[in-house]
Protein backbone atom coordinates (compact mmCIF):
# COMPACT_ATOMS: atom_id res chain seq x y z
CA UNK A 1 0.00 0.00 0.00
CA UNK A 2 2.95 2.11 0.72
CA UNK A 3 4.15 1.94 -2.78
CA UNK A 4 1.18 2.45 -4.39
CA UNK A 5 0.95 6.11 -2.10
CA UNK A 6 4.27 7.02 -3.02
CA UNK A 7 3.79 6.15 -6.30
CA UNK A 8 0.56 8.23 -6.54
CA UNK A 9 2.27 11.09 -5.05
CA UNK A 10 5.30 10.71 -7.82
CA UNK A 11 8.17 9.86 -5.23
CA UNK A 12 10.01 6.91 -4.02
CA UNK A 13 10.34 5.85 -0.55
CA UNK A 14 7.77 8.75 1.12
CA UNK A 15 5.56 6.56 3.04
CA UNK A 16 6.60 3.36 5.14
CA UNK A 17 4.52 1.55 7.27
CA UNK A 18 6.17 1.08 10.78
CA UNK A 19 4.90 -1.70 12.64
CA UNK A 20 7.21 -0.71 15.64
CA UNK A 21 7.05 2.57 17.47
CA UNK A 22 9.62 5.57 16.26
CA UNK A 23 11.09 8.04 18.24
CA UNK A 24 8.83 11.36 18.55
CA UNK A 25 12.02 13.78 17.59
CA UNK A 26 13.16 12.74 13.92
CA UNK A 27 17.10 11.92 13.48
CA UNK A 28 17.26 13.53 10.19
CA UNK A 29 19.11 16.69 10.30
CA UNK A 30 17.86 19.91 9.37
CA UNK A 31 19.40 22.37 6.67
CA UNK A 32 18.58 26.29 7.26
CA UNK A 33 16.07 25.92 4.93
CA UNK A 34 13.47 23.29 4.80
CA UNK A 35 12.03 23.02 1.50
CA UNK A 36 7.71 21.94 1.16
CA UNK A 37 8.89 18.43 -0.25
CA UNK A 38 11.31 18.13 2.50
CA UNK A 39 8.47 19.06 4.99
CA UNK A 40 5.71 16.92 3.47
CA UNK A 41 8.42 13.68 3.37
CA UNK A 42 9.33 13.98 6.55
CA UNK A 43 5.51 14.29 8.09
CA UNK A 44 3.69 11.63 5.59
CA UNK A 45 7.22 8.95 7.33
CA UNK A 46 6.10 10.01 10.80
CA UNK A 47 2.87 11.28 10.94
CA UNK A 48 0.44 8.66 13.35
CA UNK A 49 -2.75 9.20 10.98
CA UNK A 50 -0.62 7.72 7.97
CA UNK A 51 0.94 5.08 10.27
CA UNK A 52 -2.73 3.85 11.66
CA UNK A 53 -4.30 3.82 7.98
CA UNK A 54 -1.47 2.12 6.49
CA UNK A 55 -1.81 -0.52 9.64
CA UNK A 56 -5.47 -0.30 8.73
CA UNK A 57 -4.78 -1.62 4.80
CA UNK A 58 -2.61 -4.47 5.93
CA UNK A 59 -5.15 -5.73 8.23
CA UNK A 60 -7.45 -5.86 5.49
CA UNK A 61 -5.25 -7.25 3.04
CA UNK A 62 -5.36 -9.91 5.81
CA UNK A 63 -8.41 -10.74 6.24
CA UNK A 64 -8.56 -10.02 2.05
CA UNK A 65 -6.26 -13.01 2.27
CA UNK A 66 -8.00 -15.12 4.74
CA UNK A 67 -11.21 -14.95 3.12
CA UNK A 68 -10.24 -16.35 -0.52
CA UNK A 69 -8.21 -19.78 1.48
CA UNK A 70 -10.66 -22.80 0.93
CA UNK A 71 -12.11 -23.92 4.30
CA UNK A 72 -10.05 -26.77 5.61
CA UNK A 73 -10.92 -30.45 4.60
CA UNK A 74 -12.07 -32.92 7.67
CA UNK A 75 -11.16 -36.36 7.82
CA UNK A 76 -13.35 -38.99 9.21
CA UNK A 77 -13.07 -42.08 10.52
CA UNK A 78 -15.77 -44.80 11.75
CA UNK A 79 -14.80 -47.33 13.19
CA UNK A 80 -17.87 -49.66 13.61
CA UNK A 81 -16.90 -53.28 15.68
CA UNK A 82 -19.60 -55.52 14.34
CA UNK A 83 -21.71 -57.77 16.82
CA UNK A 84 -19.68 -60.92 17.93
CA UNK A 85 -16.59 -61.72 15.89
CA UNK A 86 -16.13 -60.25 12.87
CA UNK A 87 -13.90 -57.58 10.99
CA UNK A 88 -14.47 -54.10 12.32
CA UNK A 89 -15.05 -52.25 9.28
CA UNK A 90 -13.67 -49.01 8.95
CA UNK A 91 -14.94 -46.05 6.95
CA UNK A 92 -12.73 -42.91 5.86
CA UNK A 93 -13.89 -39.81 4.63
CA UNK A 94 -12.60 -36.32 3.64
CA UNK A 95 -14.85 -33.82 3.21
CA UNK A 96 -15.23 -30.01 3.42
CA UNK A 97 -17.37 -28.03 5.30
CA UNK A 98 -20.36 -27.18 2.45
CA UNK A 99 -21.85 -24.17 4.08
CA UNK A 100 -18.52 -22.56 4.57
CA UNK A 101 -17.42 -23.08 0.74
CA UNK A 102 -20.87 -21.72 -0.38
CA UNK A 103 -20.16 -18.60 1.47
CA UNK A 104 -16.67 -18.29 0.26
CA UNK A 105 -17.47 -16.13 -2.49
CA UNK A 106 -19.76 -13.80 -0.21
CA UNK A 107 -16.69 -13.19 2.55
CA UNK A 108 -13.96 -13.41 -0.58
CA UNK A 109 -16.32 -10.18 -2.09
CA UNK A 110 -16.78 -8.76 1.38
CA UNK A 111 -12.80 -8.66 2.65
CA UNK A 112 -11.99 -7.03 -1.15
CA UNK A 113 -14.91 -4.27 -0.43
CA UNK A 114 -13.21 -3.66 2.86
CA UNK A 115 -9.47 -3.85 1.66
CA UNK A 116 -10.76 -1.14 -1.10
CA UNK A 117 -12.72 1.07 1.38
CA UNK A 118 -9.84 0.73 4.31
CA UNK A 119 -6.93 1.80 0.89
CA UNK A 120 -9.24 4.68 -0.08
CA UNK A 121 -9.82 6.05 3.41
CA UNK A 122 -5.85 5.76 3.73
CA UNK A 123 -5.03 7.55 0.66
CA UNK A 124 -7.84 10.53 1.93
CA UNK A 125 -5.71 10.63 5.61
CA UNK A 126 -2.23 10.91 3.26
CA UNK A 127 -3.98 13.62 1.11
CA UNK A 128 -5.53 15.50 4.13
CA UNK A 129 -1.80 15.09 6.37
CA UNK A 130 -0.56 16.93 2.74
CA UNK A 131 -2.88 19.47 2.67
CA UNK A 132 -1.88 20.45 6.63
CA UNK A 133 1.29 20.35 6.09
CA UNK A 134 1.16 22.46 2.57
CA UNK A 135 -0.81 25.23 4.47
CA UNK A 136 1.35 25.19 7.53
CA UNK A 137 4.33 25.81 5.44
CA UNK A 138 2.81 28.81 3.58
CA UNK A 139 1.35 29.94 6.60
CA UNK A 140 5.18 30.22 8.28
CA UNK A 141 6.64 30.98 4.80
CA UNK A 142 4.35 34.16 4.79
CA UNK A 143 4.94 34.85 8.63
CA UNK A 144 8.50 34.67 7.57
CA UNK A 145 8.06 36.97 4.89
CA UNK A 146 6.55 39.87 7.27
CA UNK A 147 9.26 40.00 9.58
CA UNK A 148 11.41 42.29 7.85
CA UNK A 149 8.60 44.50 7.58
CA UNK A 150 7.58 44.04 11.13
CA UNK A 151 11.32 45.12 12.20
CA UNK A 152 11.23 48.08 9.57
CA UNK A 153 7.95 49.39 11.27
CA UNK A 154 9.47 48.80 14.72
CA UNK A 155 12.82 51.36 14.14
CA UNK A 156 10.36 53.61 12.76
CA UNK A 157 7.91 53.85 15.46
CA UNK A 158 11.31 53.89 17.80
CA UNK A 159 12.34 56.43 16.06
CA UNK A 160 8.76 58.33 16.21
CA UNK A 161 8.69 57.41 19.61
CA UNK A 162 12.30 59.46 20.25
CA UNK A 163 11.26 62.13 18.37
CA UNK A 164 7.87 62.67 20.69
CA UNK A 165 10.20 61.94 23.85
CA UNK A 166 11.97 64.95 22.44
CA UNK A 167 8.89 67.23 21.36
CA UNK A 168 7.68 66.27 24.94
CA UNK A 169 10.30 68.07 26.46
CA UNK A 170 9.90 71.79 24.34
CA UNK A 171 5.68 71.17 25.09
CA UNK A 172 5.04 70.73 21.51
CA UNK A 173 3.63 66.85 22.15
CA UNK A 174 1.67 65.24 24.82
CA UNK A 175 1.99 63.01 27.14
CA UNK A 176 -0.81 60.53 25.47
CA UNK A 177 1.13 60.51 22.28
CA UNK A 178 4.03 59.04 23.98
CA UNK A 179 2.22 56.40 25.79
CA UNK A 180 0.13 55.50 22.20
CA UNK A 181 3.89 54.99 20.88
CA UNK A 182 4.85 52.74 23.98
CA UNK A 183 1.70 50.53 23.37
CA UNK A 184 2.65 49.68 19.72
CA UNK A 185 6.02 49.08 20.74
CA UNK A 186 4.73 46.36 22.78
CA UNK A 187 2.30 45.29 20.23
CA UNK A 188 5.26 45.05 17.69
CA UNK A 189 7.66 43.21 20.04
CA UNK A 190 4.71 40.74 20.92
CA UNK A 191 4.04 40.40 16.77
CA UNK A 192 7.85 39.32 16.68
CA UNK A 193 8.34 37.00 19.54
Amino acid sequence: MGAALNASLGTTELIEFRDEAGSIDSGDSIDDTLTIAEAVRRTLKTNPRVQAALYRVRVAEAEAQQASLLPNPVLSLVVRLPEGAGKPIVDVGLGADLVRALQQPGRVSAADKRLRAAAAQAMTDVLNVVAEVEETYAAVQSLQATVPLVRARQKLIQRLHELTGERLKFGESSRLELVTLDAELTEIDAEID
